[in-house]
């Protein structure tokens, strides 16, 4: 199965290449680079949305941080009572 899948695989890539030799005969093949960085970074528009993500990015991490610190709260509470009610296991409701 798998020496079959890579037939076909090198089998599609022959034609495509080949299809691409054919094509590039007829036509002269141009390429461009653009630096998307150089374009954005001038950009008042970007700016202010990355503004806005940094913003955001900070409040999902300060509720992530104070959820962590209820839980780790909770576990300590459970921890104690475990202990004072020498429970061998605690299991969730």
């Amino acid at each position: 199965m798998n020496h079959r899948l890579t037939n076909l695989i090198f089998a599609l890539l022959l034609l495509f290449s080949a299809s691409l030799v054919a094509h590039a005969r007829s036509v002269e093949f141009k390429a461009g680079v653009v630096d998307i960085q150089k374009i954005f970074e001038p950009n008042y528009k970007t700016v202010k949305i990355q503004i806005g993500i940094d913003q955001e990015r900070a409040r999902i991490q300060k509720e992530n941080n104070e959820d962590l610190a209820q839980l780790k709260e909770i576990h300590k509470l459970v921890e104690v009572q475990t202990e004072a009610e020498n429970f061998a296991i605690i299991v969730e409701k």
